[in-house]
């Protein structure tokens, strides 16, 4: 496989819902199935993804991408720039160096109010359950080949008068392949709380 990945996207804007898919180059294994390694959240008042959404495309916005290798990593995310907003965290070099053949990472974006982060949203007993969107070890997201986010916004923290109107939440989750291919795709929709 080749380091850098070839870009799959589907758009569908929807109220505030982006599904974006990145593809990768590996068939399915049937039975295995990829398990969380790491993950880890974190805001940032400027973008560090290429080409991942701003303000000016409308806010509330999600968007994510499956990343195959470190190189593609370092080719799309400004690791450098990457400076933590309110004290958050910073992902360590496992999320920079990880094994292409035995792991791969995905990344989950929100643009969002300040103040509001990324939580996880799904239904158990026709009731909504929510969780910090950095901490999938209570569900899978790997459904058919693919990963599936649904996410919704929550009050993370309080709004500072003096910090920007919006800010970026980023969710990084290093998966381990476990026998299985990687995804090649992944679909985050959002729902509004």
């Amino acid at each position: 496989m080749a380091p850098e990945l070839s870009r799959r996207k589907t758009l569908h804007l929807s109220g505030a819902a982006v599904l974006t898919g990145l593809a990768g180059c590996s068939a399915l294994s049937s039975g295995a199935r990829p398990q969380i390694a790491s993950s880890l959240g974190t805001t940032a008042y400027t973008p560090i993804i290429d080409q991942q959404p701003t303000p000016d495309g409308g806010v509330p916005a999600v968007w994510g991408m499956i990343l195959a290798h470190p190189d593609a990593a370092r080719k799309l995310i400004d690791w450098g720039a990457l400076t933590p907003a309110d004290d958050d965290s910073a992902p360590g070099t496992a999320f920079r160096t990880f094994d292409p053949g035995k792991q791969f990472m995905s990344v989950i974006v929100g643009v969002l109010p300040t103040g509001a982060g990324l939580m996880d949203y799904h239904e158990k007993g026709g009731n909504p359950v929510e969780d910090i969107v950095d901490d999938f070890t209570d569900r899978s997201v790997y459904q058919n080949g693919r990963l599936q986010y649904d996410v919704t916004s929550y009050q993370a923290f309080p709004p500072d008068p003096d910090t920007p109107e919006y800010h970026y939440d980023y969710s990084f989750t290093l998966w381990r392949l476990n026998g299985a291919d990687r995804p090649t795709e992944i679909t985050v929709d959002y729902h509004d709380a």
